[in-house]
């Protein structure tokens, strides 16, 4: 709920043309990725939700599903965390590696318990590495704008 109302907030902003709380004004250009990503991460995590309720009864699988819901809905919080560190300073893509760590980390406890990953383990790091070429997809398909419109 919390990415859906900043989803709502941004857009409103942005169609009102106010500022935002560190001083800038949003604009479609400057807001776009963030709608998009945010509305991502949150479609994201409920499939990721569905899939740990509905499996509740298998616990390797719901357990597995719920790591990949938190992932998902604290990966703003992770970049605002690895922000300060200057990892883009170095490189632009290392902060999304240290982001890629935490569905990497599934694999390789799967890996060293089970001597092989479940299915559910790839399919979370699949969605993560999917992440940006899906946000910057739509945004170049125009998606940023008609998102913004919609919420607005």
């Amino acid at each position: 709920m919390a990415n859906l109302n900043v989803i709502l907030e941004i857009s409103s902003e942005t169609m009102n043309g106010e500022k935002s709380y560190y001083d800038v004004i949003r604009t479609f250009e400057n807001t776009g990725g963030l709608v998009v990503g945010n509305l991502y991460l949150t479609l994201s995590g409920l499939a990721f939700l569905a899939i740990g309720y509905y499996k509740r009864n298998k616990p390797y699988v719901h357990k597995r599903a719920m790591f990949g819901v938190s992932g998902l809905l604290l990966n703003p919080a992770f970049d605002r965390f690895i922000d300060p560190l200057g990892l883009q300073d170095i490189h632009p893509l290392l902060k999304f590696t240290v982001i890629y760590l935490f569905p990497i980390s599934l694999i390789i406890y799967d890996i060293v318990k089970r001597k092989k990953p479940y299915k559910i383990s790839v399919v979370i790091l699949i969605v993560f590495l999917l992440t940006l070429p899906i946000i910057f997809s739509l945004l170049n398909a125009g998606w940023g704008e008609k998102l913004i419109r919609f919420f607005g």
